[in-house]
This record gives structure tokens, C-alpha cells and sequence, in this order.
């Protein structure tokens, strides 16, 4: 009986539906690599938000370089970038935060803004995603640099004593050769 059975199964397995396999579909297969990793962070204190004599700063600059479009290859072959922008805030105060790419003749080839409540009876936190496509904006791969702008308000004294952290990673796309 056991091997009616095994027979039986054996049947079935020759005779059942099958789709043909396509071969044909390797001709046209593409890998896209991902390449993750952290872009920036920062931390602003009661110290950051004046300046030496005591003054309030209503906005506040930082600048930083960026290296991975300085390889032509990664140029040429770069898809799309989901830029991913976590803050935390425990100041009273609303920061309007502009992040701005420039390219090497100081020109701004892509922006875009985050705003930044202020704390009330607790931390305020959040995240945001930007996704920016070659398809988009071409001039994209061509920034350098990044500049963060920051809009403090109220621009009055005193400064509590409290934190804003901002951090940021990034995702990109490339196609393979």
C-alpha cells in the first residue's frame, strides 16, 4: 500500500501545473546596491545660542562637506537618496531649520526645510524623510557641501538652559554596472 502511495504522489507530481521558467528574465536583471550611513548630527546648548558678548543669535549656521558624489562613477550611476532627519527638542523656543546642498561654486542645487516645535511640558521629538531622485533634479549629485540654517524664536534673553539634537542618515541608491 505504501508504495501505491508513493507512486500516486509521484503521479501527481509529474502531471500537475507548472509555469515554464524564463530564462530569458537573467538577460534583463539589475542590482541596485544601498549604501547607509550618517550624514550629521547636532547638538545646540545654551552656550550656542549667544554669541561672546552675550548677545542672542536668531540664527545659527553650520557647514559640513560631503564626499560621496566626488567619485565620478558614483555620479553617473546614483538613483535616488532618502535623506531621514531625527530631532529632539527640549528648549521653549521654535526652531526653523533649513538644510540646504551646495555645490562647489556655492551654488544651492537642492533644499528643503524642518520645523521644529517648541517643548512644552515635555521633549518634543520627530522625524522626517526627504527623497531626492536623479530623474528629479539631475544637479542633485553635483552638492558638496551641506548647510544647516537655523531660525531660533523667541530671539530673546534668557536662554533656558535645555538641548535641540538634530541627526541625520541617509540612504542611497546606485545602480550596478
Amino acid at each position: 500500500m505504501k508504495r501505491f502511495y508513493t507512486l500516486l504522489w509521484g503521479f501527481l507530481l509529474l502531471f500537475s501545473c507548472t509555469k515554464p521558467l524564463d530564462f530569458d528574465q537573467a538577460k534583463t536583471f539589475e542590482a541596485f546596491p544601498v549604501f547607509e550611513g550618517d550624514i550629521f548630527y547636532l547638538d545646540l546648548h545654551k552656550p550656542n545660542l549667544t554669541d561672546n558678548q552675550g548677545n542672542f543669535r536668531e540664527t545659527i549656521y553650520d557647514t559640513l562637506d560631503f564626499g560621496v558624489f566626488k567619485d565620478h562613477s558614483t555620479r553617473n550611476n546614483f538613483i535616488k537618496a532618502e535623506i531621514y532627519i531625527k530631532y529632539s527638542n527640549s528648549f521653549q523656543r521654535h526652531f526653523l531649520t533649513h538644510v540646504f546642498y551646495i555645490d562647489n561654486n556655492q551654488q544651492i542645487v537642492e533644499q528643503d526645510s524642518l520645523d521644529i516645535q517648541p517643548a512644552t511640558s515635555s521633549i518634543v521629538e520627530g522625524e522626517n524623510i526627504y527623497e531626492y531622485s536623479k530623474a528629479l533634479n539631475p544637479e542633485f549629485v553635483n552638492f558638496r557641501k551641506i548647510v544647516l540654517k537655523i531660525d531660533i524664536y523667541p530671539a530673546n534673553l534668557p536662554v533656558e538652559d535645555e538641548l535641540l539634537h538634530i541627526q541625520s542618515k541617509a540612504k542611497f541608491y546606485i545602480r550596478a554596472h
